[in-house]
């Protein structure tokens, strides 16, 4: 059953989110672009977007075509969505206030831009992507409907797959060590974690093509040798052959610790908990 509330909410702050776009999109149509970076792909997944954030809550508002897959969400978590929504607009406001004259809707570089590293720039690195990403997590507690709900997030995710790398390349093209030097204040680590299983991903060639996939990426592995798990044959990787699927890695200048293994003897080591349990 639909909540009126709470589809006021999101119609009222879909319209505030209009109309600042709206406003900072008059800069834009007035700047000439000096680089352009834009593809079919990344128009079609902008449009993609926006059906998610437009077209498929108005259909579920003002028709009854998505009413089979309502669900129902107790109140108290809801107005969780509306403070997740507010905070996601009041940063598109801020991150757009910030970026002035500098912003463009696709994978393009103005005329005279300029790095902004100010405002909401300095503590995240794409503060109108984060924006979006909290507008895609409060629409399924606002709209309660696994259609309209969800459509936005599923929508955003190869959005920003496929922008963010593009858009992170693009800048440093054209600001060089400017941006670089704004990647490593912001940070933008990723760390993977790796399983070490004997015999299976703890070779040198394994730790080769994995470092092969990584190259570019500021990210660094925690690797950790399997604990021995219920129902499951494989066994962790001794301690001289972590070592070299460490090294290797390190030589490719990835860097990679060795996470030492802790509550095996309890059954409380990663990979445990699960394998306890019977169902």
């Amino acid at each position: 059953m639909k909540n009126l509330a709470f589809n006021f909410c999101y119609l009222l702050g879909l319209t505030i989110a209009v109309i600042i776009r709206s406003v900072y999109s008059r800069y834009y149509k007035k700047s000439k672009i000096q680089g352009n970076k834009t593809t079919i792909l990344d128009v079609s997944l902008i449009t993609l977007s926006g059906i998610g954030m437009f077209i498929f809550p108005f259909l579920y508002i003002f028709f009854s075509w998505f009413n089979f897959a309502d669900y129902f969400i107790p109140y108290e978590v809801a107005w969780i969505g509306v403070a997740i929504f507010i905070i996601g607009i009041i940063l598109l406001w801020r991150s757009h206030a910030d970026l002035g004259i500098n912003w463009t809707p696709t994978l393009q570089i103005r005329e005279n831009q300029t790095l902004i590293v100010h405002g909401t720039y300095r503590y995240i690195r794409h503060p109108m992507y984060a924006a979006h990403l909290l507008w895609g997590i409060s629409q399924p507690l606002l709209l309660h409907n696994w259609v309209a709900g969800f459509s936005t997030l599923m929508l955003l995710i190869p959005t920003f797959l496929y922008r963010i790398p593009h858009e992170e390349k693009m800048l440093l093209e054209f600001f060089g060590k400017k941006y670089q030097s704004y990647i490593n204040q912001t940070g933008r680590r990723i760390t993977f974690e790796w399983a070490l299983i004997s015999g299976v991903n703890d070779t040198e060639e394994v730790a080769r093509k994995l470092a092969s996939r990584l190259k570019g990426l500021m990210c660094h592995v925690n690797a950790i040798p399997l604990n021995p798990t219920t129902g499951y044959e494989g066994r962790g990787t001794d301690r001289q052959r972590a070592a070299k699927f460490k090294g290797t890695l390190e030589q490719a200048g990835i860097p990679c610790t060795i996470r030492m293994r802790r509550g095996i003897e309890i059954q409380a080591g990663c990979g445990q908990l699960a394998g306890s349990v019977d169902i």
